[in-house]
């Protein structure tokens, strides 16, 4: 007997033909059986072969509607097959996309002053410029490597000649260890100014635009 390998699950809503919600849970992808499977609480009972739409939701946005056949149907599951999905509008806004630029960074630091004879002074915080490579990136917020350790909820001020952001205020959301000597971060947009919105939008169309795009996980 054979066996699916497990895959991700992401938030998502079961859908009538004309939009009406008919149930809110977990969606599963399988891209090598061209499937889905679907969970929740209370699942409509479908007639194998019907038509029937579940649309993904990232940060509570509308981002991928998916279409199939039902092959399985009961209370808790319901599993599509011959699917084909659509990107919304929203997953515009709301998917980091994959890139490869490199910015400048300014933050506080800890940093220990040189020794002096046998003893050394306590690390003492300062701010300083540093290079920072980003991976992805979106209308709301940035993943990328340093060499500088940052904290959770750190806030910082980011740099990028092109596309031309300026000044844009970050907050550390997740901290990825990398078991490396550079080190991981996903950051939340906090503050960021009409001209480099506008540039930053540009930019995520042209991203998402090009046929090799994949959303960052």
């Amino acid at each position: 007997m054979s066996y699916r390998k497990p895959a991700p699950k992401y938030q998502a809503v079961l859908k009538t033909p004309d939009g009406k919600i008919l149930e809110r849970g977990y969606v599963s992808i399988f891209p090598e059986t061209q499937s889905i499977d679907f969970k929740g609480e209370f699942v409509p009972l479908f007639n194998m072969g019907d038509q029937v739409s579940i649309t993904q939701i990232q940060d509570e946005v509308e981002v991928i509607r998916y279409i199939g056949e039902v092959y399985l149907s009961s209370q808790r599951m319901l599993r599509l097959v011959h699917v084909t999905e659509e990107i919304l509008p929203g997953a515009h806004s709301a998917f980091l996309y994959r890139a490869d630029l490199f910015g400048r960074l300014t933050a506080i630091v800890n940093e220990p002053e040189k020794k002096f004879h046998l003893f050394a002074k306590k690390a003492t915080p300062h701010s300083t410029e540093f290079p920072v490579h980003l991976h992805a990136i979106s209308l709301k917020g940035v993943k990328f490597t340093c060499e500088h350790k940052l904290a959770s909820g750190q806030q910082l001020c980011l740099n990028v000649d092109e596309p031309a952001l300026k000044d844009i205020l970050l907050s550390v959301a997740q901290v990825i260890d990398l078991g490396q000597e550079k080190r991981g971060y996903k950051c939340e947009i906090k503050k960021i100014d009409d001209a480099s919105l506008s540039n930053l939008d540009r930019y995520i169309t042209y991203l998402s635009a090009q046929p090799s795009s994949t959303p960052d996980d």
